[in-house]
């Protein structure tokens, strides 16, 4: 509000500076230029502020002579009614009337007028910066101001007309074009990812049968075409996959690993892998470790290695290992050994690169026992 009457009072009182008003006001009397008669030199004495040279407000009697109580320097001075009344008859016109305003009346509601005259400028009320006259007020708050609300056309939420730009940057509804500059119309930001990947003609994607082997990769548009050229290739390619898991169906049971040379292997200390095995209904791959490097005996590891239906799987694997060495001469000489897989055994989750550690036993067996029972 004090901001208001201050720009009030830039229109209709002399400005006073601060070597000549040591209060520290900055509006002094009325301005003369808005009186409709010229004072006489006795009411100029009576009237006008001797220090700032307006119409007095609030007169004020001093030594010096009369003056706006803005005017005052310290305590001097002490109201004077009589003055006061006459002022408020003094005729006076608009500040605006070059612009326009024919309203005249006495100096004691100036101020009212003012604070309705449509012709005075005033600032936005929205912080846009501008300043103009009352009576554009409303249109340009309406349907001209920067700061405005308004609703984004594309996705409806509601923002401030000077941020249309910044807001259209990740506005999800913003339409935008294909960046394979395919024929479709405008494509909203929120969709543009689901067109390129699964509609648009001008992608490039691998071949359906890529599961199986082929490694062609063509814009979408051409895939149907691809298919039908090479639809003997993508049948034979099928065929081997099959045939791989039926292999895999062979498999199943388990790991049956036949050791030959024994004793020569603790004296190479050297350790063996097995070749992948499934097990658990064709669906878990896996191998073991035949490990001599130790002089104290003989340690078999498990471990489960990348397979071709690990995307299908629950991970990680659970359940029991059992680990058999039998002597195939004397079946009557043999070790069971056997533990449960858990949660935060690292051999038994998902491999995506093969693991060469293993789960298991370091000494399954002892070396005498290894040379007395199991090898010649």
């Amino acid at each position: 509000m004090a901001s208001i009457r201050e720009s009030i009072l830039s229109h209709i009182c002399v400005e006073t500076h601060q070597n000549r008003n040591p209060s520290g006001h900055t509006r002094g009397g009325y301005k003369q230029s808005l009186l409709q008669n010229i004072l006489t030199p006795l009411e100029r004495t009576l009237i006008v502020c001797c220090s700032c040279e307006g119409v007095m407000r609030d007169p004020q009697l001093t030594e010096a002579g009369y003056k706006c109580r803005s005017c005052l320097e310290g305590g001097e001075g002490k109201p004077v009614t009589v003055n006061k009344t006459e002022i408020d008859k003094l005729r006076v016109v608009c500040p605006f009337r070059q612009e326009g305003c024919n309203w005249s009346s006495t100096i004691g509601i100036l101020v009212s007028h003012v604070e309705k005259c449509d012709l005075c400028p005033v600032s936005c009320p929205l912080g846009c910066g501008g300043s103009l006259k009352r009576k554009d007020l409303k249109k340009h708050v309406n349907g001209e101001c920067s700061e405005r609300n308004t609703n984004c056309m594309y996705c409806l939420i509601n923002i401030k007309v000077s941020q249309s730009s910044d807001h259209f940057k990740i506005c999800p509804k913003f339409p935008l074009e294909c960046p394979n500059k395919c024929n479709s119309d405008k494509i909203s930001r929120e969709d543009l990812s689901l067109h390129v990947s699964q509609l648009c003609p001008l992608t490039v994607t691998p071949c359906p049968y890529n599961k199986y082997g082929c490694s062609t990769s063509r814009k979408r548009k051409d895939i149907d075409t691809h298919e039908m050229e090479f639809v003997v290739k993508h049948v034979r390619m099928m065929n081997t996959h099959i045939e791989g898991l039926t292999g895999i169906a062979q498999h199943n049971k388990g790991l049956e690993w036949v050791i030959k040379g024994v004793r020569e292997k603790f004296e190479q200390k050297t350790h063996l892998y097995s070749d992948p095995f499934y097990v658990d209904n064709y669906k878990f791959q896996g191998w073991a470790k035949f490990n001599t490097e130790d002089n104290n005996g003989l340690g078999i590891f498990v471990c489960l290695c990348v397979g071709v239906l690990d995307d299908s799987l629950k991970w990680p694997f659970l359940g029991e290992v059992f680990i058999t060495l039998v002597n195939l001469q004397n079946p009557t000489y043999s070790v069971t050994e056997s533990y449960s897989t858990t949660q935060d055994l690292e051999s038994f989750t998902r491999c995506k690169t093969e693991n060469t550690d293993g789960f298991g036993f370091p000494s399954f067996a002892t070396k005498t026992e290894i040379f007395t029972k199991f090898s010649r």
